[in-house]
């Protein structure tokens, strides 16, 4: 009994430690701070978009900006989003025949540097751009088929133990990218604005799709049933390696471009809110609110 009523007399002083500091950060930097949620969609570009645009997945983010000048910002985001490719929806010859395909969840948080073309207080539809690295999560599986990772599977030889002529294939899911986008922003109030923005990221990794090699492990049927022989998850790897509908398509065409590396990106609705009024009244745009000053930014609000 004593140590709960510690345990809850030590979260009684946190919470109201918390609450104190997010009072003092407030009234010292709530005209700078801002809070934002975005949603919209998103998509990607690698080996398994061949000659086609794949169909566009959802992305959400929430994030926070701090205003180091008037027209430049720092900003943190995190944002989660679906991408996916396949072979089968290809328009390009052959492609449809290597039958691969893969979809993956994305978890990236980024830091950015965002920069205004004008300025805000003098206009209302601000043009803007941002750039900076976020480390983002994926963990591919196969679109169609068993629901399996195939990082863990394999599919480019990465696991096999009979060989190691495969092992430099193999990759992280936690990595870096840049981040590199525009939007336009409309300034609905002082403390509340709405941007339409896209964004796309470069990636150091040509193995978002799990597709980067150009050939396909070389394995006899001897040799494939010696490594299943030692390793029994390898008979996931030789069911998911090559999916394709014809043998003799391997010898035709590659099984990736290891000189391009993939990319996704993004399209969001952006909703920003200033913390502005969160603690010292409302400042909102309104006619009739005599200490708002939204109305006093631009002269068209009043007359």
């Amino acid at each position: 009994m004593g140590n709960s009523s510690e345990t809850m007399r030590k979260i009684k002083i946190g919470f109201v430690s918390g609450l104190l500091a997010l009072v003092l950060v407030n009234q010292l930097y709530a005209q700078r701070l801002c809070i934002n949620t975005a949603v919209g969609i998103a998509n990607y570009s690698g080996d398994l978009a061949t000659g086609y645009t794949p169909s566009y997945k959802q992305s959400i983010s929430l994030g926070a900006s701090f205003d180091i000048t008037n027209r430049f910002r720092f900003r943190a985001n995190i944002t989660n989003l679906s991408v996916q490719g396949d072979d089968s929806k290809s328009p390009t010859a052959g492609i449809p025949s290597r039958n691969l395909n893969f979809k993956t969840n994305i978890t990236e948080v980024g830091l950015l540097g965002e920069f205004d073309f004008l300025d805000n207080i003098y206009n209302d539809i601000i043009p803007y751009v941002f750039l900076g690295p976020s480390v983002y999560h994926f963990n591919p599986k196969p679109l169609n088929g068993p629901d399996v990772n195939l990082h863990d599977v394999g599919t480019e030889g990465q696991n096999l133990v009979t060989t190691n002529k495969y092992a430099g294939n193999k990759y992280n899911l936690t990595q870096l990218n840049v981040q590199l986008g525009a939007g336009i922003r409309y300034e609905l109030s002082e403390d509340l604005s709405v941007s339409i923005e896209g964004s796309f990221r470069k990636l150091f990794t040509d193995y978002l799709d799990d597709v980067s090699s150009n050939s396909y492990i070389s394995f006899t049927n001897a040799e494939w049933n010696n490594e299943i022989a030692r390793n029994p998850s390898a008979a996931l790897t030789r069911q998911l390696y090559f999916r394709g509908n014809s043998s003799n398509f391997k010898a035709t065409y590659p099984r990736g471009n290891p000189n391009k590396n993939d990319a996704y990106y993004t399209f969001q609705i952006r909703l920003n809110f200033r913390l502005n009024n969160l603690f010292m009244g409302n400042d909102f745009y309104s006619p009739s609110n005599t200490r708002g000053t939204g109305q006093l930014r631009c002269s068209r609000r009043v007359y």
